[in-house]
């Protein structure tokens, strides 16, 4: 390090950039937010945007159906950023809320197929033995992994529902503490009612 550098002016120049990210960062949010709401963006907004990618092009929105704690925020920006899109990530209404912007309209279709091919492993188990797996799946995810609380949704003794998440867990291998998985998982079932409806 040269002498001439003081350790004050590398910590301003440091701090300088944090404070320009969070900025930036809250810039984006708000853009998307008058732009949800149908209001104009201002200047500083609009270059904020060009800036991190957003230009003119298609964009999808996707709102998810769950409270927006910070992990929940932390796993969201991971999975996200595991993309080859450009995204932003941000909470509006209490619900966690992803900006993507599509290269082509048929990359979103083949990431959600991708998505939902993940339950594939569950659904064709159900069809050959006739169980419930799906639905014990998806209730395991939505109780955070209660079995007491899956057991009196779906009517069922505790031991049914830890022997259908042995059968999960063990034979078709899905590993349900990773929270990526579960994410992910809880993202393909999401998909799965969007193309029921």
């Amino acid at each position: 390090m040269p002498w001439d550098t003081r350790i004050f002016d590398i910590t301003h120049d440091y701090y300088n950039r944090i404070f320009e990210d969070s900025r930036d960062d809250g810039n984006m949010t708000a853009a998307f937010q008058n732009i949800l709401m149908g209001n104009s963006l201002t200047d500083e907004q609009t270059d904020t945007l060009r800036g991190s990618g957003f230009n003119n092009g298609c964009y999808n929105v996707l709102s998810i159906d769950t409270e927006a704690t910070d992990d929940f925020m932390y796993i969201l920006q991971k999975v996200c950023n595991n993309t080859d899109l450009v995204f932003h990530a941000f909470v509006y209404d209490g619900s966690p809320t992803v900006i993507l912007r599509c290269p082509s309209s048929g990359s979103i279709a083949d990431k959600c197929s991708d998505i939902a091919e993940q339950l594939g492993g569950v659904i064709e188990y159900d069809k050959t033995h006739h169980s419930a797996l799906t639905d014990t799946l998806y209730e395991y995810l939505k109780c955070s992994g209660s079995v007491q609380h899956i057991s009196e949704k779906m009517f069922c003794h505790r031991n049914t529902i830890n022997y259908r998440l042995r059968i999960i867990k063990e034979e078709l291998e899905y590993d349900l503490s990773n929270a990526e998985v579960r994410f992910q998982l809880m993202a393909a079932y999401k998909l799965r009612e969007i193309r029921k409806v």
